[in-house]
């Protein structure tokens, strides 16, 4: 599987008139295969996130194309898109998204109940719900799978969110500053569980500061100013 950005960028209007345009994200392609885990770097504003929201189908572009196997995936309609991203993408945001009206076990398994998939899934054995707990006990958070959102600490938020889009074992894994709010070891185990995504067949995607994320990846990109530069 590939996901592939051709000549993709988007841009805002600053003058009502549209005769100035500032470019979040410039004119560039990007890809990104099964098996691999890909680090984003670059300073704040530099238009990381911005490209991984387009990535994600979360931000159309004003130009181009994102492909995902081939398939276009700006060329569905809303209703069709917000389906297949339920299907094949595990989104990590940058905030806290945790639905405060469910439990932290019941947010982690939220995307996979959607659109009928898993109806059972809190119910009995299931793939999702031991993957589930096996990563709640991993970042050890075993002890909270019952607990609220607001009950929970920024660092804890954060992990929930990492949990929340791995457990369903997407092939797409995109992440915002997933170790944000983390201390060094949780970081490493965060960043361990992604490495362990992508050796099992995932696309990983890691936009971060963080310089020791480097250490997990297969490849490394720098943006500057809406440009893309290979690492390695």
């Amino acid at each position: 599987m590939e996901l592939c950005a051709q000549q993709i960028a988007k841009w805002y209007h600053r003058r009502s008139d549209g005769a100035n345009r500032f470019f979040a994200v410039k004119e560039m392609s990007f890809s990104a295969c099964s098996g691999t885990l890909t680090v984003l770097t670059g300073r704040s504003g530099s238009g990381k996130t911005t490209l991984l929201h387009m990535l994600g189908t979360l931000l159309r572009p004003d130009q181009g194309k994102v492909l995902l196997d081939g398939r276009d995936l700006y060329s569905m309609d809303d209703r069709e898109l917000s389906r297949f991203r339920n299907s094949r993408y595990g989104i990590i945001p940058q905030g806290y998204t945790a639905v405060r009206s469910l439990t932290v076990l019941e947010n982690i398994l939220l995307p996979v109940k959607m659109y009928g998939r898993g109806k059972d899934v809190l119910s009995g054995p299931d793939p999702a719900k031991q993957e589930a707990q096996r990563l709640l006990l991993r970042f050890g958070m075993a002890d909270l799978s019952d607990e609220y959102p607001d009950r929970l600490s920024g660092g804890e938020q954060r992990r929930l969110a990492v949990a929340r889009a791995l457990a369903g074992k997407p092939p797409v894994i995109l992440a915002d500053e997933p170790t944000g709010d983390l201390d060094d070891e949780n970081t490493a185990c965060v960043m361990e569980e992604l490495r362990k995504a992508a050796d099992e067949g995932a696309i990983v995607v890691v936009v971060t500061h963080e310089n020791d994320a480097l250490s997990y990846a297969d490849y490394s990109w720098r943006m500057n100013a809406g440009y893309l530069a290979a690492e390695n």
